[in-house]
């Protein structure tokens, strides 16, 4: 795997990330050992993803979301919000939040992080893709489209331009970790991202409106901060990243 974690950043700015660099590899290596030992329920990761399609949703900055479940095991998760905060840097260059390999700074290590519907706290989109098998990020602005690919939660290859500037959206494909779902399902909806990969006919898609959106990720206290532990399981005790 060649890793590109050299690739310049933004240093000095802090958002809901640290843009300082595109890697955090502490963050990178404990979430992997964490789930080494108790290994993650990949619904919950599809959550995790779902999640930012919600906070869209509920600042009416998005209105549909495509789940989709694909033949080699991997799942992805489109929404047509604002796409990921991408600014230029000092030569101009493109530099997108590092959102899939630093820590998002809402959620790590908080004891009041959002719980989301399966009683789990939010952990953010880097917990995903540390322990994803592979993850691609596309992500479409006003100004530009640019895909990267993560292998094992690191950088596999420098951030790269695919498609012209136009509609806003966030495409995340992933392979997460565990049993591999099996069947052949029925296929619906629009194609979610065509510049993404070809996707096989055996796929179940899923096209959810804000409103239903928001009523699958519970209500908007369940996405936002939580009042207790009343949404978890009796008796679960939640993870920490």
């Amino acid at each position: 795997m060649a890793t590109d974690a050299a690739e310049p950043g933004l240093p000095g700015l802090r958002t809901t990330h640290d843009w300082s660099s595109v890697l955090d590899e502490a963050h990178v290596v404990a979430v992997r050992d964490r789930a080494g030992r108790a290994p993650v329920d990949p619904t919950h990761l599809v959550l995790e993803v779902l999640a930012y399609a919600v906070d869209e949703a509920l600042e009416g900055t998005g209105r549909h979301v495509w789940v989709e479940l694909h033949d080699d095991g991997s799942v992805s998760v489109t929404d047509d919000g604002r796409g990921t905060d991408t600014r230029p840097d000092a030569a101009g260059q493109a530099v997108i939040k590092p959102v899939m390999a630093t820590p998002d700074l809402r959620f790590h290590q908080q004891d009041d992080a959002p719980v989301l519907v399966d009683g789990e706290p939010r952990s953010g989109l880097s917990t995903v893709c540390a322990v994803s098998t592979w993850l691609e990020h596309v992500n479409r602005r006003a100004t530009g489209a640019w895909m990267r690919r993560y292998e094992a939660g690191r950088p596999a290859v420098r951030t790269h331009p695919t498609g012209g500037p136009g509609r806003h959206d966030r495409h995340v494909r992933a392979v997460p970790p565990g049993p591999r779902p099996r069947g052949r399902s029925r296929r619906r909806g629009p194609p979610a991202s065509p510049d993404a990969g070809a996707v096989s006919a055996g796929r179940r898609r899923r096209l959810m409106s804000a409103g239903s959106l928001s009523a699958a990720a519970g209500a908007p206290g369940r996405v936002g901060r939580s009042s207790g532990s009343a949404a978890r399981s009796p008796g679960r005790r939640p993870r920490r990243w």
